[in-house]
This record gives C-alpha cells, structure tokens and sequence, in this order.
C-alpha cells in the first residue's frame, strides 16, 4: 500500500507577526504608579510588623506563659497570618472600580484603573 500526502510546517508562534506583535506589547514595562508605590511601602512595614508581632508572641507564650515551643511557634505563626491584611488590594481596586463608574456616569473613558488615584489630586 502506498500512501501519498503533503507536509508543512509552522513557524514557532512568536516568529510570527503576531508573535512579534505580542512581544512588542510584552516588553514595554510601565512605572508603578504613586499608588502602588505607596502600596508596596505599606505592605513593607505592615510584614515587618507582623514579624516582630509574632516574635514578641512567640517569646512570650515560651518564656512567660510556659507552653510548649511548638504550640508557641503556631501561636505566633497564626498571629503573623492574622495581622497580614489579606483583603488591602481587594478593597483598593473595589474603591478604583467605584471611582471609575462615577467618572461613566460623565462620560469620561479611562483607559486605565490605576490612573484614576491621580485624578483625585487635582482640583
């Protein structure tokens, strides 16, 4: 039996000119914005406060409460867990999101979310 047929084949996709394309927009890196600079500073010292949270939590439950060092170190793992705020990024893209309905509802078009923190700063 004899089978005949064509074969071709594909560049890989990022030798395409949609390739090319995706990588265009891929390599542009944009700033961070006040906000999220302002952001990153205070998940900084909020981590640096947990930390040190735990640390006095877990040297107290050891040396003044007298529990176990296991327990204690749960204990202060749980305290650092619970002291990190988990719902911080959430409730400020909840709070842009709002703040870019109310500019809608003007008829304003914002392309994008985190530009609408600096709109607030001028009068």
């Amino acid at each position: 039996m004899r089978v005949q047929g064509e074969q071709s084949s594909m560049p890989p996709a990022m030798l395409t000119q949609f390739g090319r394309i995706a990588n265009l927009t891929q390599a542009v890196k944009e700033p961070p914005s006040r906000l999220q600079q302002q952001m990153m500073i205070i998940s900084r010292w909020m981590t640096v406060a947990a930390l040190g949270i735990g640390l006095v939590v877990f040297a107290v439950s050891l040396f003044d409460v007298g529990i176990s060092s296991s327990a204690a170190l749960i204990l202060a793992i749980g305290i650092i867990v619970a002291v990190v705020p988990e719902g911080l990024v959430p409730t400020v893209t909840l709070t842009l999101a709002m703040a870019l309905q109310r500019l809608a509802q003007h008829k304003v078009l914002v392309k994008k979310l985190a530009v609408v923190e600096t709109l607030g700063r001028f009068q």
